[in-house]
């Protein structure tokens, strides 16, 4: 590359193909070749190729040789310059890697962590149990998660997770939980004297299947000094996901706390067994004076769902008409993936999810998105049926002038 360019060219180079948010690999591949090229680059272009590191699943399907939490040790230990650079970890936690003591001043070594992910494989024989007594990892977790500069904390497939190891999280905006099940202990003694005494205040809080005891301990858990652990009225931005039926009780759960949200979010696996059952108009009510977006990603697969009479939207046209006249909602988005080979069938309840929606009983709304994804082999006969079904059944949508209706057919292909 030419020597006369000026570095601000050379840093644009770098940060324009950093920023690409892409497929991973891709980028790094290119980072990499972009740090070989001159020694300007180098420089510019080392401090994103070892921005995001993922430690991966040794059950991962990719050829790549997988990174391991002992690579990234002897990495830091050669070059412990490169520490301040990480700003995102992914670590699939190993069994092995709880008694590896020098692990911890690895972990220590990462002070400008933005966003964290601790994971286990899913697998139970070899579960992970989050308990200081087994492993001595945690001080090193334990240090990342209370960095001053993480935002962003996501924690999946474990098990016995003590809420009081969120004390003095006090950075963290975003918590994400999927298949985390906390210390029955910790749920038993909720006013836990380890807990710190400021709430914790997370705008964002996803919560995804089967993590009812850790939502249950969220809600029971206290400071020291009596108030909620989580300040629930801070929490503007709420994901839940509905997979099986012990989910409907975090859902409720959650709801119950929350009374200022911003935007929620709902991801139902077949609605018509399990969504119907949620007075979710009634446990809105709070944040109806806040609340602004509301959308639902419906997951329809014929082996469970079976019935091709059924509702896809499990009934949701009630939910809505009762929350008419009564909020300040701008967007509701509606996804719904038809799993293939569902048995499916456009019924009255699109008609009637119609009439929820007429523009007289939402006096804010703004847009009505439905888009339908069909995953697999092109199915052409339910493509044109849904075609017209979103195009004759929803008349007062269509000819509404002050709310936009956006409908799209999602294909593989």
């Amino acid at each position: 590359m030419p020597s006369q360019l000026p570095r601000e060219i050379y840093t644009m180079i770098v940060e324009m193909r950093a920023e690409d948010r892409g497929d991973f690999d891709e980028r790094l591949n290119a980072l990499k070749a972009l740090s070989l090229t001159s020694r300007s680059l180098h420089q510019l272009a080392r401090k994103h190729v070892f921005s995001d590191v993922i430690l991966k699943d040794p059950f991962d399907t990719n050829l790549q040789p997988a990174a391991t939490a002992s690579k990234l040790q002897r990495l830091l230990s050669a070059s412990p310059e490169i520490a301040p650079y990480i700003k995102f970890l992914s670590y699939c936690i190993q069994p092995g890697d709880r008694h590896n003591v020098s692990l911890v001043a690895t972990f220590e070594m990462i002070t400008n962590l933005q966003i964290l992910e601790l994971w286990h494989s899913y697998n139970r024989s070899i579960t992970y149990l989050w308990d200081h007594r087994l492993h001595v990892l945690k001080p090193g977790l334990l240090h990342l998660m209370r960095l001053p500069t993480l935002t962003t904390l996501r924690l999946s497939m474990i098990e016995n997770f003590a809420i009081s190891d969120l004390s003095s999280c006090n950075s963290i905006k975003h918590l994400e939980l999927h298949r985390v099940d906390t210390d029955i202990a910790a749920m038993a003694n909720p006013a836990n004297p380890a807990l710190s005494y400021v709430p914790l205040r997370i705008p964002k809080l996803h919560v995804h299947t089967l993590s009812l005891t850790t939502s249950w301990a969220l809600c029971l858990a206290k400071c020291a000094d009596g108030r909620p652990f989580i300040d629930f009225i801070g929490i503007n931005d709420l994901v839940l996901q509905v997979y099986v039926a012990k989910d409907m009780i975090t859902v409720i759960l959650l709801l119950s706390c929350c009374v200022r949200l911003k935007t929620v979010h709902f991801e139902v696996l077949n609605p018509g067994r399990r969504w119907g059952r949620i007075p979710l108009w009634g446990l809105l009510h709070p944040s109806l004076g806040t609340l602004t977006e509301i959308s639902f990603n419906f997951i329809i697969n014929w082996v469970q769902f079976g019935n091709a009479t059924a509702d896809p939207f499990g009934g949701l046209f009630r939910e809505l008409y009762m929350l008419r006249n009564r909020n300040k909602i701008e967007t509701i988005s509606i996804e719904l993936c038809i799993g293939s080979g569902t048995n499916f069938s456009v019924g009255t309840e699109w008609n009637a999810l119609d009439f929820a929606l007429e523009d007289s009983g939402w006096p804010t709304l703004k847009l009505v998105r439905l888009d339908i994804v069909l995953p697999g082999p092109r199915r052409p006969a339910l493509e044109n049926m849904l075609h017209n079904a979103c195009r004759t059944r929803f008349p007062n949508m269509m000819a509404s002038q002050s709310v936009d209706m956006i409908y799209n057919i999602v294909t593989d292909e």
